[in-house]
């Protein structure tokens, strides 16, 4: 039997209530006003983005339509009411009028996916798989002279579990406190996963997770008046474990997080199929003021807030009109520094040689003698390395190390005479790569062995690697000759290290005490298991930025998956293909991928990156440096397959580079 609308609202009342005082009884530690913290308003959105929704949407409401019988409750229509030139830019939009002593100004109650209700839900994509994961969004703009803070409710996600409306999940996003939003996940079944709740809002059988309080003020001071951009993330646990993620973003800032919950223990019935948008105080508003809503969006991948980055691309050309074998010319760009200079290979009709692009020119770098050589770094001194052929003739041996400075290309020595390679260079002018077979590192003109497959390098002249000791092998650190164990997971007998951060982490892999291999994280003298895509059997953690965010690849099923990991939480990217490569990360965060397309991906939002004007839609990346520009290789016209290498520069982001000579 249905309960009537007074009494979920009676319910409703009480568990706003009961958020004033319930950690009394929850240990999640004492409810406050959020701290101030400015933040800008955000880009205005599409007047008609549901023309053409966000990829991944299930539901998009811009109000330029009357789409409202969609949606299976319009509580108050005549205080929240579709209106024309309240939305962005003067567009329709929603209008909720508060009234002193009328605690609900009204709401919109979507439903999607499987429902338990569906005759009276009208769920929009009725029929789908339960949604075990969604994202959902909406702008928001308090009028100027708002106050008394934000109310109570604003929007929740859950998983509603009867016709009676028993919830099995909640995913609160509320301002009962303060200017700013906090953010509150609720149990509604028992830890194994055994609903519990009899209806909705029955508060006395919610298990309160921890609330979490954001901290931009968007609802006091200078800061009412502007449109706010609040996109939220609910994500169910796997059953058996306590994986579930709640979180939110304003203007696509992460404001508030909670992860590792236990959201519905194995409960599997119905995924995620409701989310309301409201305009309840829960007390009574101070005065009579107005708030409006635009642009809501609900998908099973991140819709952003206008403020993914738009990028344009430059084709850096190549070095000759053929290469040796007659065809067509091409070239890759494989590293970029933060002056904007890039450095690569490019064919010619004797051969490949090393290239540096700056000021819109490339230029020929030259051999040791050789017909093949090609460039692998630059630092921002402007210093390559790379390796090159030292006599003429194929197949391009023997091959040497190479150091490129001032016009100049010199020879790095060898250990033993050996082929040699050079792969990294620091801000110090030390030197990453091998020489017969071994890792080195070459400083001050100096070749010192490390004992170690050698891996990576950063600023601080610490290097990272394998160390093979019999059948198993131990990630490592070298820094001033001492060479240190980093250690497996408990249990494991190997570990191996791929990348180091300025800050000093370092990702790889460990092989756990069952046998999986796990993508994992050293610091702090600790080690951090970042654990493995869903279905997948193992993974690499390859990239960390100075703030310890990870990129890598999880494998399953014969594929590879690009993932990217923060703060305890691994993700793939939501349209994951059965092959994507993670390429780089930067310190915001920004990684790079390479499917059949390139693109970039941050915390679930994706930009896929321009091609070439008439060229093939394939592209790839190599690098990413700290201001988001990215090199790597593009198909020209009528390019029968040949590559051109190519930079993407993010919006805003012209070249202002310094020559070096």
């Amino acid at each position: 039997m249905k309960t009537t609308r007074a009494e979920r609202h009676a319910a409703l009342l009480a568990s706003l209530t009961l958020l004033g005082c319930r950690d009394a009884l929850q240990p999640v530690g004492p409810r406050v006003p959020a701290p101030s913290a400015a933040i800008e308003p955000a880009p205005p959105p599409a007047t008609n983005e549901c023309a053409s929704p966000p990829v991944g949407t299930i539901w998009c409401d811009d109000f330029e339509v009357d789409r409202l019988s969609s949606y299976f409750e319009h509580l108050s229509p005549t205080t929240f009411a579709r209106t024309a030139g309240v939305g962005a830019g003067g567009s329709y939009g929603m209008r909720a009028v508060y009234t002193p002593g009328v605690p609900q100004a009204g709401d919109l109650k979507l439903a999607f996916g499987r429902s338990p209700d569906p005759d009276y839900m009208k769920p929009v994509g009725y029929g789908a798989p339960a949604y075990r994961e969604i994202y959902w969004r909406a702008y928001l703009r308090a009028q100027p002279g708002w106050t008394g803070g934000g109310g109570g409710a604003f929007t929740r996600a859950m998983v509603l579990a009867s016709a009676a409306w028993a919830q099995a999940a909640v995913g609160h996003v509320y301002a009962s406190d303060g200017d700013a939003l906090s953010l509150d996940p609720v149990r509604g079944t028992d830890e194994v996963g055994t609903l519990v709740t009899t209806g909705y809002n029955d508060v006395d059988h919610f298990t309160w997770l921890g609330q979490v309080a954001g901290t931009a003020p968007i609802f006091g001071g200078g800061a009412v008046g502007e449109w706010y951009c609040i996109e939220a993330h609910m994500k169910l646990n796997d059953p058996g474990k306590a994986n579930g993620v709640l979180e939110y973003w304003i203007n696509g800032t992460l404001e508030a997080q909670r992860t590792g919950l236990n959201f519905v223990g194995s409960y599997s019935a119905f995924g995620i199929n409701a989310i309301f948008f409201e305009n309840y105080w829960g007390a009574t508003a101070p005065q009579t003021q107005e708030r409006y809503w635009d642009n809501i969006v609900v998908g099973d991948q991140r819709s952003g807030c206008g403020t993914s980055t738009s990028y344009s691309i430059i084709d850096l050309g190549t070095l000759g009109p053929t290469s040796a074998s007659g065809d067509a010319p091409q070239s890759n760009a494989f590293a970029v520094n933060a002056r904007g200079q890039v450095v690569g290979a490019s064919a010619l009709p004797t051969g490949a040689h090393p290239f540096l692009w700056e000021n819109g020119a490339m230029r020929d770098l030259g051999t040791l003698g050789g017909m093949f050589a090609s460039a692998a770094h630059i630092n921002d001194r402007g210093q390559v390395v790379g390796s090159s052929s030292t006599t003429p003739g194929y197949p391009g041996y023997p091959q040497r190390a190479f150091l490129w400075q001032d016009g100049v290309m010199q020879e790095l020595p060898t250990l033993r005479g050996g082929n040699s390679s050079a792969t990294r260079i620091n801000e110090a002018g030390q030197i990453l790569g091998r020489s017969d077979g071994e890792g080195v590192l070459w400083d001050n003109g100096a070749i010192v062995p490390l004992g170690f497959d050698a891996r990576a390098l950063n600023d601080r002249g610490q290097v990272i690697g394998d160390l093979k000791t019999g059948s198993t092998v131990h990630a490592v650190l070298w820094q001033a000759g001492v060479v240190t164990d980093l250690g497996t997971l408990e249990g494991g007998d190997s570990s191996w290290a791929r990348a180091i951060s300025n800050s000093g982490w370092v990702v790889g892999a460990s092989r756990t005490v069952s046998g999986a291999v796990h993508a994992v994280r050293w610091g702090g003298g600790q080690i951090t298991d970042l654990g493995v895509l869903p279905g997948d059997s193992r993974a690499f953690g390859l990239y960390v930025n100075d703030g310890g965010e990870v990129a890598g690849q999880s494998y399953g099923g014969g594929y590879e998956h690009a993932f990217e990991w923060d703060h305890g939480v691994m993700r793939a990217p939501a349209a994951a293909s059965l092959g994507d490569y993670a390429t780089g990360i930067n310190a915001s965060g920004l990684v790079t991928v390479v499917s059949r397309v390139a693109y970039t991906w941050r915390r679930s939002l994706l930009t896929q990156l321009p091609t070439l004007p008439g060229g093939e839609t394939h592209a790839g990346t190599y690098a990413v440096n700290n201001a988001g520009w990215i090199v790597g290789w593009a198909l020209p016209p009528h390019s029968a397959g040949y590559t051109h290498a190519v930079l993407w520069v993010p919006s805003g982001g012209a070249a202002q580079m310094t020559s070096v000579r």
